[in-house]
């Protein structure tokens, strides 16, 4: 039986680097292509094909292909709701920081 801590570590570790989470998020709407994904995260494709290597690992990201074009999307909808938790763990901290401080942001 597989061990869940090292299962959610990994699940994670998707998350924990620019890159990886850069990738996730841009295919929160549809599949895309390594290409569509290089020119729109601007990094090189040999980067790129990295992290989704990773992230199809650990079951965050699937793939299929299409002729020459193999389309990468999210695996799992959940990974959208874990999103959409951590956006609103984040808007919670930085509401509790302006809270607390005399500073206003600016919008």
């Amino acid at each position: 039986m597989p061990d869940i801590q090292e299962l959610k570590v990994k699940l994670f570790k998707g998350f924990s680097d620019y890159t990886r989470l850069s990738i996730v998020e841009a295919l929160k709407k549809r599949e895309k292509t390594v290409s569509e994904l290089v020119e729109e995260i601007g990094s090189t494709q040999a980067n790129i094909s990295g992290h989704l290597r990773c992230l199809k690992e650990w079951g965050i990201l699937g793939s299929r292909q299409e002729g020459r074009n193999i389309y990468y999307f999210i695996q799992d909808k959940k990974i959208l709701d874990i999103l959409k938790t951590a956006d609103a763990v984040i808007a919670n901290f930085i509401e509790s920081l302006y809270k607390n401080s005399k500073v206003q942001p600016s919008l």
